[in-house]
C-alpha cells in the first residue's frame, strides 16, 4: 500500500516461490491487521463519544460553529472521495460504476474526520450511479447503521458540503445542526453579504477533511492506482487500513 507495488514486482524483490504466494501473505497480513490494529485505531468502536469530544474536537471549530460553547458537542466533517477504477466486463458493474459527473468508472468512499483531521470512520466503497450520490450514501448509512445513529445525538454539528443538501432534512429532523454552505433562492444572482461570508468560513475550515482525502492516497500511493475490478471488494478495508495507520 506504502509504495504502490504490482504483486510481480513484490514477488521478484522476496524471491517467493510463485506469484500466487505474494497474494496470500498480503491476504495474511490484511486479515491480522483487520482483526485487531483497525478496530482499535479507527471506527466509531475505537473511541467513546466522551473521549472524541476531549480529545479532537479544538477549541476553535467548538467556538466557530457551537451557539452555546460550554456544552461540548460532536462536531464532525463528512465528504466522500472516488477511487476510479478498470472497466468490468459485468455490464451491470460496468454501468454502476460509471460516474457521469466525473465521465469514467469509479467507486465512492465516505470519509468522517474530525476537526483536528482524526479519522473517525470510513464507509464504502459504493456504486458511483445516481442513487449513490453523497446524499444517497448518507441517508442510506443514517437508515442502516445503528451504530452510528447512537453515537450521534442532538446538537451535534455536522459539516458538509452542497453535495449532501438533499439530506440535510433528514438530518435535522434527528436533532442535528448542519452547516453547509449556503444556496442561491429562487429569483437571485448572488449571494447576500451574509450568506457569502458564511460561505467562505464553511470552506476554509473543511480543509481538514479534504486534506485527509489528499493524504490517504499520497501516502499511500496504492489507494492513488486506478483499481484493478477484483480488489474493490476489499478496498474499503484497505482504506480503513490506512487510516488507522494514520490515526495511529
Amino acid at each position: 500500500m506504502r509504495q504502490g507495488l504490482s504483486d510481480d514486482l513484490l514477488n521478484v524483490i522476496f524471491e517467493c516461490s510463485r506469484r500466487r504466494g505474494v497474494s496470500h501473505i498480503v491476504e495474511a497480513v490484511r486479515q491480522s491487521l483487520l482483526l485487531r490494529f483497525v478496530p482499535e485505531n479507527i471506527g466509531l468502536n475505537a473511541i467513546t463519544r466522551q473521549n472524541y469530544i476531549q480529545r479532537h474536537v479544538t477549541a476553535f471549530s467548538n467556538r466557530l460553529y457551537n451557539d452555546d460553547p460550554q456544552v461540548q458537542v460532536v462536531i464532525l466533517y463528512i465528504d466522500g472521495t472516488n477511487s476510479y477504477c478498470h472497466k468490468s466486463t459485468n455490464f451491470r458493474s460496468l454501468r454502476q460504476t460509471y460516474c457521469r459527473h466525473k465521465g469514467d468508472h469509479l467507486v465512492k468512499l465516505a470519509l468522517i474526520v474530525a476537526p483536528d483531521g482524526y479519522i473517525l470512520d470510513i464507509h464504502g466503497p459504493y456504486f458511483s450511479d445516481a442513487p449513490n450520490n453523497d446524499s444517497g450514501i448518507m441517508a442510506k448509512k443514517l437508515k442502516d447503521d445503528q451504530a452510528l445513529n447512537d453515537y450521534l445525538r442532538p446538537g451535534d454539528i455536522v459539516i458538509v458540503d452542497r453535495g449532501y443538501r438533499d439530506v440535510i432534512t433528514l438530518l435535522e429532523d434527528r436533532g442535528l445542526i448542519c452547516k453547509m454552505p449556503p444556496l442561491l433562492q429562487a429569483g437571485e444572482s448572488q449571494l447576500s453579504t451574509e450568506d457569502a461570508n458564511e460561505a467562505r468560513i464553511i470552506r476554509k475550515t473543511r480543509w481538514i477533511v479534504e486534506a485527509r482525502n489528499g493524504h490517504l492516497k499520497s501516502i499511500f500511493k496504492l489507494l492513488g492506482h486506478v483499481q484493478m475490478i477484483h480488489t474493490l471488494p476489499y478496498l474499503g478495508e484497505l482504506y480503513r487500513i490506512a487510516g488507522a495507520i494514520i490515526n495511529k
